[in-house]
């Protein structure tokens, strides 16, 4: 008998779900045969997917973890600097960095909707002059640009695009230098993480007690 859906997990019924109404902060995403094995990591529920998403889903990073990966850049990002942000949502993470550090920021967002929201969080805090929004996907010859320039990359992107971007981000010519941080998936290799943080905190919207795995790569010597 199937156990007792928790309260992560109880909105998902059957066994194929979309995995872009999916939290990556309540449910772990492994690649298998082309699709996605779903758990939910409170009580170990699986489910499987109709296939691979095309698209990232749009999830924002809590604060406190946006904090805790700024914090993570102390020493490296000051006012010459530049951070990048691959699918960069709302671009929390580049408006918080600019704050913090003065640092320029440019943010590729693939859904329009999105990287409008991006846009208007970008003027109405001020650092316009500092945050640049891209409306395009991380492969564009834009993107390529960025990368090349980049003393910090932020991912916040499933498992399937970090595969992607892994080898991209070396044919693109990340600066040997640079810094990349990812929350909540890992690099492939020949990626390994300098540093692996679990940041645990409870939000203010009622969602509870959460977590969120940070990972802190250089860039590999032998690629």
């Amino acid at each position: 008998m199937a156990s007792p859906a928790c309260s992560a997990c109880s909105a998902y019924s059957g066994e194929q779900v979309a995995i872009e109404s999916m939290d990556p902060t309540k449910f772990r995403f492994e690649p298998v045969s082309g699709e996605y094995m779903i758990t939910c990591k409170a009580c170990s529920r699986t489910f499987g997917t109709a296939g691979t998403v095309r698209n990232a889903p749009y999830v924002d990073s809590d604060m406190p973890v946006v904090e805790f990966v700024l914090d993570q850049c102390e020493g490296i990002l000051r006012e010459s600097s530049v951070m990048l942000d691959l699918g960069c949502g709302d671009g929390r993470f580049l408006v918080e960095a600019a704050k913090r550090f003065g640092c320029c920021g440019i943010g590729f967002e693939i859904q329009p909707k999105v990287a409008q929201r991006a846009k208007r969080r970008v003027s109405a805090e001020g650092v316009g002059h500092l945050v640049t929004i891209e409306t395009a996907d991380f492969r564009s010859s834009t993107a390529a640009l960025a990368i090349a320039k980049a003393d910090v990359v932020v991912l916040f992107l499933l498992p399937e695009h970090l595969a992607v971007l892994g080898p991209l981000l070396l044919e693109r010519g990340i600066r040997s230098s640079a810094v990349v941080i990812t929350h909540q998936f890992e690099m492939p290799s020949p990626w390994k993480p300098e540093k692996h943080e679990t940041v645990s905190y409870t939000t203010e919207d009622g969602r509870g007690d959460l977590t969120g795995e940070i990972y802190v790569y250089n860039v590999p010597s032998n690629a």
